[in-house]
């Protein structure tokens, strides 16, 4: 009976031992959480190896994705309805400000079990800003976002044009460094339909606040001042909208409509000089499977306007921590993976644009990834969009009266004057 006794002790001290060990390993076992992501390249990456982090954490990840254009009102339920149906919300950079009170600040996540808290000294400082209201970092940035000028450098490069184009231009054929230049590049390879000069953004979504944004910045304007005045220059808006309405005639046809489907299709099939583009659409621009375009293109910062400066406009998404998430510390350890060095490993050669400014900077990785020098030098003239708490109130003015200015909907001084009652109607 003792020798039973003590071999049921030890069995018993055995499986206990198993017991901790795995749940050391695994401490997470047995939980879920439930994300909502947007829907793109890098979140197909992250769909694609969230095993990786369930294996390493014992956890499960129910990840929801949705287009861009309807994640921000299915997270605008979610937090101010304070359901707790996510542990994690994807929040596009300028809806920050509408959604802060909602979210637990960074700086308040707990510790990670498994993988580290990311330190956000290696993550590109202008995502970290994209993320920030009201000096609190409301997430983590998972994605370091900027609008890219894209453009044929093999076109250029091709001394039959640049032949060409110096006895036509009077002057020689280079990537395009001003808007007056910019304008003479898209003339000169719109043949259509093999070739089209500049792909626009005029669908009415979120795309075209920041092509207006990136236009009215590069002719020196800015449309609200940090304290929330509009201080929207009439004529330089005119000036700007007259200028992306003559690039509008070297457009694919259907421009009066277009989106990233139509200049991601025009790029990869070859028929496309030059756009702006997010890193994470580029990505596919240069997969040899997927586009013609590939091995081909150049990075750059944006032509610059009158003013003699480029511009360029960031599109950070944080994951935002809801206070109301009953799985906080779980839901930290997802972020904290989703940024880590291991998970970049794995995923920017699966569609990631890297938060990590190391990884941006490392030389062998710019050799297969050539957008990561350009994305650099894009973050440095980069700026935010408004921060406002009723900015997609102005973000719907800013994007019809754009679209109606650079359409010929509206004549373009009229379209202005429009834009300008619409937001002061906003912001009174």
């Amino acid at each position: 009976m003792k020798k039973l006794a003590l071999l049921f002790l030890i069995t018993a001290f055995l499986f206990t031992g198993m017991a901790l060990e795995v749940q050391a390993d695994r401490p997470y076992e047995g939980e879920t959480i439930r994300v909502l992501v947007w829907r793109d390249a890098l979140t197909e990456a992250v769909i694609g190896r969230v095993e990786d982090f369930e294996e390493a954490t014992g956890m499960e990840v129910i990840i929801d994705d949705l287009p861009t254009d309807a994640l921000t009102e299915r997270v605008a339920v979610n937090l101010t309805g304070e359901t707790g149906e996510y542990d994690l919300v994807a929040i596009d950079e300028p809806f920050t400000p509408r959604f802060h009170d909602y979210l637990l600040p960074y700086a308040e996540w707990p510790e990670g079990q498994v993988f580290t808290k990311t330190n956000t000294d290696d993550l590109v400082q202008a995502a970290v800003d994209g993320g920030t209201f009201m000096g609190e970092l409301a997430g983590i940035p998972v994605n370091a976002n900027v609008y890219m000028f894209v453009f044929r450098q093999d076109l250029i490069d091709d001394s039959d044009n640049q032949e060409a184009f110096e006895e036509e231009y009077g002057y020689p054929l280079s990537n395009p460094t001003t808007t007056d230049e910019m304008l003479d590049v898209a003339e000169f390879f719109h043949n259509p339909p093999e070739m089209h000069g500049f792909a626009p953004f005029t669908v009415t979504a979120e795309g075209a606040t920041v092509e207006a944004i990136w236009v009215l910045n590069t002719f020196g304007t800015q449309i609200l001042d940090e304290d929330l005045n509009l201080v929207l220059d009439r004529d330089k808006a005119i000036e700007a909208f007259e200028f992306y309405k003559e690039l509008m005639n070297y457009a694919p046809p259907g421009a009066d409509n277009f989106g990233h489907p139509e200049t991601i299709s025009n790029m990869n099939a070859g028929h496309l000089f030059m756009t702006l583009q997010w890193p994470a659409i580029i990505a596919g621009h240069e997969d040899p499977e997927e586009s013609l375009a590939a091995g081909n293109l150049g990075y750059e910062t944006a032509p610059a306007g009158p003013t003699g400066e480029s511009s360029g406009v960031t599109g950070t998404w944080i994951l935002g921590m809801p206070r109301v998430s009953e799985n906080q510390q779980a839901a930290a350890e997802f972020g904290y993976w989703w940024t880590s060095e291991e998970a970049h490993d794995v995923l920017i050669h699966e569609g990631m644009s890297p938060v990590r400014t190391s990884y941006l900077e490392d030389e062998e990785l710019q050799d297969v990834f050539p957008w990561y020098v350009g994305q650099l030098k894009n973050f440095e003239i980069a700026d935010t969009r408004p921060r406002y708490h009723h900015y997609t109130e102005v973000s719907d003015v800013i994007m019809e009266y754009f679209n109606r200015a650079v359409t010929g909907d509206m004549p373009v001084a009229e379209a202005v004057d429009a834009m300008m009652d619409g937001i002061e109607n906003v912001l009174n």
